[in-house]
């Protein structure tokens, strides 16, 4: 009699320090050790790669080169050219709450908290639908941060996804996540109100070939003349965001839910949630104050049960 015996597979997690900046995990599944490091190791080179092109510290990355042209079409890469893209896309649904050049609001609110905020619908940059040429129409400063990571996430899972034999991959960076691939990982969503890494998450989620993403100024910000205040700005007041607020999204990306989170941790909650209702398959999760929040049916669907 013949028997059926399921090939045994490999899990390797493995953490990193220092990675963009911040904290970097691997939860990978494949046929072999061997093939689960090599897809980590292709991962690891691919982001070098994109925060070679994404930085803004760094004034030979490819985007801060970028921003020394103006009004002049210039071929940029196929990643700089597609978050390019995304970028004034979220700017442009949104309104302007989304806007690349949200650090530049800062500095000027910072001169002077009273100054109108910046209006008009021009777009920032243009990008040919066909090419990966770029026309740059702001000489404001501008930054990617709010969505380029979710990118770079998305990439490294998909390149390790991408290795022979490799069967499923969860890539976290600094609470940013994609997972690809069979079965489902489980995330846990911090408490803004309660800055300790050990401290008990507000909920447990269960994800499934999406990202995840938060956005919010529990845990980063600056101080400005004795007070502390959100390092995310709302373009559309010129104000700091609430510092309490934080916003978590699932959606089909991580760069997608990158930019989601960004805009709902800046638009008021009522405007945000009708907002948020005319995408389709995105989940939210948003902390308004001390033990009240809101969220969608798309995210309580995916609500685990409390551990015992």
């Amino acid at each position: 009699m013949l028997k059926w015996f399921k090939p045994k597979t490999a899990r390797l997690s493995v953490a990193y320090d220092h990675i963009l900046g911040t904290s970097c995990e691997f939860h990978i599944t494949g046929e072999s050790h061997q093939v689960c490091q090599q897809a980590v190791d292709l991962a690891l080179s691919k982001i070098d790669e994109l925060e070679a092109i994404f930085s803004v510290f760094r004034p030979d990355s490819e985007f801060q080169r970028w921003q020394q042209t103006l009004e002049k079409p210039t071929e940029v890469s196929m990643d700089l050219a597609h978050v390019l893209r995304k970028a004034e896309h979220y700017r442009q649904i949104s309104n302007n709450a989304f806007l690349p050049i949200a650090d530049s609001v800062r500095d000027l609110w910072k001169a002077n908290p009273e100054q109108p905020r910046l209006s008009g619908d021009e777009p920032l940059w243009t990008v040919d639908p066909n090419h990966p040429i770029a026309t740059r129409h702001t000489d404001l400063p501008a930054s990617l941060n709010a969505i380029a990571k979710g990118h770079i996430v998305d990439r490294a899972a998909e390149v390790a996804h991408g290795v022979s034999g490799i069967l499923q991959v969860m890539v976290n960076i600094g609470g940013e996540i994609r997972h690809i691939g069979e079965g489902h990982v489980d995330v846990s969503v911090a408490d803004p109100q309660r800055d300790a890494e050990n401290a008990d998450p507000l909920c447990r989620i269960r994800l499934s070939n999406e990202g995840m993403a938060t956005s919010g100024g529990y845990r980063r910000g600056f101080s400005h003349q004795g007070q502390e205040w959100s390092h995310i700005f709302d373009p559309i007041s010129g104000k700091p965001a609430p510092r309490e607020t934080s916003a978590s999204v699932i959606a089909r990306t991580t760069l997608d839910a990158d930019a989601i989170a960004t805009i709902l941790s800046v638009l008021p909650q009522e405007q945000g949630e009708f907002w948020a209702s005319t995408l389709n398959n995105v989940g939210y999760f948003v902390v308004i104050a001390p033990g009240c929040s809101t969220s969608n049916d798309y995210w309580d669907q995916k609500i685990l049960p409390p551990t015992p």
